[in-house]
């Protein structure tokens, strides 16, 4: 079988070529080409490695999020407290009618239960109803207007964190295939040199941990999908 750099993933082209760079400088250490080709291996792939062992997709910004989202919604809770609060012991009969009344639309709040995204848009409805005059006041009246603007606050900090994370990990995957592909034809120009200056034997021993990584992957000759 013959090696199909392409065909695996990145975490198994940077084990493979660096075995690959060891092999060449314990079997070939007076061939100067073939270790200058590894050297130019070994560099490729320990950027490659570099990238791969950086915080991963879910890991970047996701504490901050989880956090903003935290006391998003923290903020949410202590509105519905305070509407509560005003129908359970209300000022006067009008003011429990009028915590009645918004309470009906904004409560439950089991929404903000789940996954990030699951609630942003039921929250921004939410927000664009409150802001209405009308509701607005009855806001100002039991004193929720800062815990509405701290609810924006957090809510746009969200977004701002949600955009940042999506940056950084196109950012990633474009860093992946710019490095993968360069370690793809150093591979394949270092197997071709061995391929014609030594010995069949030599060349399937050197060789031998690419074979080895393409049958684990059992997908010879398809090209790996980016990481994106």
């Amino acid at each position: 079988m013959e090696p199909n750099v392409g065909s695996l993933s990145s975490q198994a082209k940077v084990i493979a070529g660096l075995q690959i760079v060891a092999l060449i400088r314990e079997n070939l250490p007076d061939n100067t080409a073939a270790n200058l080709l590894a050297d130019q291996v070994e560099e490729r792939a320990s950027e490659l490695k570099a990238i791969l062992e950086s915080p991963s997709e879910q890991d970047l910004y996701m504490k901050e999020l989880e956090d903003v989202q935290a006391n998003r919604d923290n903020a949410y809770r202590a509105i519905i407290m305070i509407l509560q609060a005003n129908k359970l012991c209300p000022e006067d009969e009008d003011a429990r009618m009028e915590a009645d009344r918004i309470l009906q639309q904004i409560h439950p709040i089991d929404f903000i239960v789940g996954a990030l995204l699951s609630d942003t848009t039921v929250l921004y409805h939410r927000l664009v109803w409150l802001q209405d005059e009308e509701q607005m006041k009855t806001l100002r009246r039991f004193g929720l207007l800062p815990f509405i603007h701290r609810l924006e606050e957090e809510q746009n900090r969200f977004d701002n964190l949600l955009d940042k994370r999506v940056t950084a990990r196109e950012s990633r995957g474009v860093s992946v295939l710019r490095v993968s592909r360069p370690l793809d034809r150093s591979l394949q120009t270092l197997l071709a040199f061995i391929r014609e200056t030594c010995e069949p034997a030599c060349y399937q021993h050197l060789q031998s941990p690419l074979i080895e990584a393409q049958q684990m992957a059992g997908t010879p000759g398809e090209e790996a999908a980016p990481l994106y």
